[in-house]
């Protein structure tokens, strides 16, 4: 250092200038291929922390000649070395773009630039220790991001106090805040990190960002939480006092011990399943086949009570046991196995169809219509649909539009339900009708066109508490669908325009309420005074501007809409009659203010 310079300035100036030395071994080292593939294959796997990179933090120590820094660098998780370690060995066998991320250091890790560094310094010179400049910012830094990740933060804290980890899964909230989604942002984007943000979630949790699976942590926690409670494992007698999954998870471990990540062998070895203890573990001691057969049991149970196992979701549970998982993970093992075992021919038994070759949706369906159609045959079921079941006009069309196209096996399947190849072509809504009779809203509607002589509700129209006038309106819009993506017409309409014709019509359904109105009140009139002939009796202002509108506008009218109106009497004749005088010309300013003379003159 120079006489006089200041010790803290100096410091300063000669940062680099001291560290050269360094940098070039160590770019020159980083930047060899011949050392690039010796970091690749000495890794294995991805690396949590430096130490699992043996030979990165030996070769350094060595080549700068200080011992001390092997030790140091070995328990390196972060930061700007332990990122390229990670890129080197994930872009193994990468291409060019892969390789480039070895030299793309992020904004938060690069060092602050000598002439920041200096341009503080010299701030803090001048300005005192009163009223001293705020310090720039760091590069890779912001306001808004800081205050989010400190929210965040306190987030895991609290999760982390409750559980132990931050081994989340990715729809784990604490009150109101995605911390699942936020850890797993925080995971994604680790390498990128400010070194105090990394530390911070390190200080939550050293287990927050691992090169494995967090379902593998959140396994081995619920191991560590078995032992905490319960004791040392035995995993030469299959681990008996364990979970059943617990179990089968610790015997698979102790199976693929030698392929395991070093840091997760010392984990496992922190709750004693060392590589000698794996090496004499042994499979639960539960029978398979008597788990099987309690599944299987439950399965025919099931089937009794519902008739069929397509009913049984993927979430269903079924006398405390997991039924729709077991049958989806059967599903599964039988595309897998050209040979099915004994309880799959067991389940093909009990139910022909737990695993057909087309949607389990379909399947189940077709079994609530079949149920359905039995119980209106054998007197068990009155009325008509049960509730939910409107949609299955619909699914009866489709079939009907694509019987052809459908697999010869479910073609069977709805000859039993009356739907053939003939049925199907000639009769489709015939049939429909037969199977599904009339559904919560078509009773409905039934009732209300018996009181009204018609379907022209209002929208908030309600019957003995059931919405028709909503349900109607839905049912509109489903034709309207449904005739612009097939072509066809929408099954229930059948059923519907046999109550009311003009149940959805052309026009808009306020001009068919108001027709309805007039309507009825004329028959009613026509009644009363036992004429029997069409006649509009005195009606509210409401209907009488209506009726004036469509005599003033009735040539725009749809041509349907006039034989309606011929109903109550008024046709083209009537509507010209009834339509006010055209107005008087007025005279012009000259021809009144001026006298003939000299209104020719001008």
């Amino acid at each position: 250092m120079p006489a006089g310079e200041d010790p803290q300035r100096w410091r300063i100036l000669a940062r680099d200038l001291v560290t050269y030395p360094e940098t070039v071994t160590l770019a020159t080292l980083l930047a060899s291929p011949a050392w690039q593939l010796r970091v690749a294959a000495d890794g294995g796997h991805l690396p949590y922390r430096l130490a699992d990179v043996p030979c990165v933090p030996s070769e350094l120590g060595h080549r700068f000649r200080r011992p001390w820094l092997t030790e140091r660098l070995a328990a390196c998780t972060h930061g700007p070395l332990f990122a390229w370690t990670y890129q080197c060995i994930r872009t193994k066998d990468g291409s060019g773009d892969d390789e480039q991320r070895l030299w793309q250091v992020p904004l938060a890790l690069r060092p602050r630039p000598l002439a920041d560094v200096l341009a503080g310094y010299q701030r803090r010179q001048t300005a005192g220790t009163e009223g001293l400049p705020a310090q720039k910012r760091l590069r890779g830094h912001s306001v808004h991001a800081d205050g989010a990740f400190s929210a965040g933060l306190a987030h895991a804290r609290t999760y982390a106090s409750q559980h132990g980890h931050l081994a989340t899964q990715r729809d784990t909230r604490v009150g109101s805040f995605s911390l699942g989604k936020w850890v797993h942002n925080q995971q994604t984007h680790a390498l990128a990190l400010p070194e105090e943000k990394a530390a911070a979630l390190k200080e939550v949790d050293p287990w927050w960002n691992i090169p494995w699976s967090v379902k593998w942590q959140r396994s081995y926690y619920r191991a560590r939480d078995h032992v905490q409670r319960h004791g040392p494992l035995n995993a030469a007698d299959g681990f008996p006092d364990t979970h059943v999954l617990t179990g089968e998870w610790l015997y698979l471990q102790c199976t693929g011990y030698s392929s395991l990540h070093p840091e997760q062998r010392r984990l496992l070895a922190g709750i004693g399943l060392t590589a000698q203890a794996a090496g004499s573990a042994r499979p639960r001691r539960t029978s398979r086949t008597a788990g099987i057969d309690k599944a299987v049991a439950c399965a025919r149970a099931f089937v009794a009570e519902h008739g069929c196992l397509a009913l049984a979701t993927k979430n269903t549970s079924y006398q405390g046991f997991l039924l729709g998982k077991w049958l989806t993970a059967q599903r599964v093992l039988t595309r897998r196995q050209h040979a099915p075992g004994a309880h799959l021919q067991v389940l093909d038994a009990i139910d022909l169809w737990w695993n057909p070759p087309w949607p389990l949706a379909w399947q189940r369906t077709w079994h609530r219509i079949r149920a359905h159609a039995r119980d209106r045959h054998q007197g068990a079921a009155e009325g008509g649909w049960p509730d939910g079941s409107d949609g299955w006009a619909t699914w009866l069309s489709v079939q009907c539009t694509g019987y052809k196209q459908l697999h010869p096996s479910q073609q069977h399947l709805l000859a039993e339900i009356g739907i053939t190849a003939e049925t199907a072509a000639t009769r489709p809504h015939e049939i429909i009708a037969q199977l599904c009779g009339t559904g919560p809203g078509l009773a409905h509607a039934r009732m209300y066109a018996a009181a009204h002589g018609h379907l022209a509700t209002p929208q908030k129209a309600y019957t003995e508490g059931f919405p028709l006038g909503r349900w109607l309106s839905e049912q509109r819009n489903q034709a309207r669908e449904h005739h612009r993506s097939t072509g066809g017409t929408w099954p229930v309409s059948t059923l519907l325009a046999a109550h009311d014709p003009w149940w959805n019509p052309a026009w808009s359904m306020e001009w068919q309420r108001n027709w309805s109105h007039v309507r009825e009140r004329s028959e009613s009139a026509a009644a009363a005074d036992g004429s029997g002939g069409t006649g509009i009796p005195d009606l509210e202002k409401e209907l009488a501007d209506w009726l004036e509108r469509q005599c003033t506008g009735y040539g725009t009218l749809h041509p349907e809409q006039h034989r309606l109106l011929t109903k109550i009497g008024i046709t083209a004749e009537t509507a010209r009659a009834a339509q006010p005088p055209a107005p008087r010309a007025e005279p012009s300013l000259l021809d009144t203010a001026l006298p003939s003379g000299e209104a020719d003159a001008e």
